[in-house]
């Protein structure tokens, strides 16, 4: 995840990260990670946060739908 974050973002690329679906081996490592990424210009956030977003309005059946698998 690390290295091709780093090529999107050096090929100018916005990178969101869903940190509640990326893993390590040690949580020091995950944490360095998601550091290292930040520091990068990666936005760190989570997969909750990314479905909402990426549906854009509430309402919609495939909000519904998606709000109840995620509860």
């Amino acid at each position: 995840v690390f290295q091709t974050v780093r090529d999107l973002l050096k090929e100018d690329y916005e990178a969101f990260i869903a940190s509640d679906a990326v893993c390590s081996r040690t949580e020091a490592n995950y944490l360095n990670g998601l550091s290292l990424m930040s520091s990068m210009g990666a936005v760190i956030t989570n997969t909750e946060t990314i479905f909402f977003d990426l549906l854009k309005r509430a309402g919609t059946p495939e909000f519904k739908e998606l709000s109840r698998l995620v509860k």
